[in-house]
């Protein structure tokens, strides 16, 4: 039996002492960016920008707004954080609740959605997205800002 009990320990602290599978994703993600037209600028909240395609760095732990312009034409999708599902498989194979808990801390335990983002200036995409003629432009523009505000207040 004492057998049993010190393999089990052994395998115990091997799952969640080793030092192995932390900070596997880093602080940083890498979001593409591509656009109908290409060589269209993009930049992020963050100051970042890059031509389509291309990619910018992205901090994983808050919400990022990218914003495209084109003909004086300018449109923004936003990047939306999340815990990352795999923190928890790291933990129980090879990271250990230590480096899980440096994951947390320095930021890296989230992931970024979607990873990949796209920006449609053409005709069609323009008559599909366009909105009814009653509402105003710069209301909608407020209030999405409200909320965006809303979501990071922590």
């Amino acid at each position: 039996m004492s057998g049993k009990v010190l393999i089990i320990a052994a395998l115990f602290c091997i799952l969640t002492l080793t030092g192995c599978g932390g900070t596997l994703g880093g602080k940083f993600q890498e979001i593409a960016v591509t656009s109908n037209p290409s060589g269209i600028e993009v930049a992020a909240d963050t100051g970042d920008s890059c031509y389509t395609p291309g990619s910018l760095n992205l901090r994983r732990n808050k919400d990022h707004v990218l914003y495209a312009t084109y003909l004086d034409q300018t449109r923004k999708k936003t990047v939306r954080h999340g815990l990352d599902l795999l923190l928890f498989g790291r933990s129980l194979f090879g990271g250990g609740p230590i480096n899980s808990t440096f994951d947390v801390a320095g930021g890296s335990c989230d992931s970024l959605k979607p990873d990949e983002v796209h920006f449609d200036f053409t005709k069609e995409s323009k008559a599909k997205t366009e909105k009814p003629a009653d509402v105003n432009n710069s209301t909608v523009d407020e209030i999405n800002e409200i909320a965006e505000s809303i979501r990071n207040i922590k």
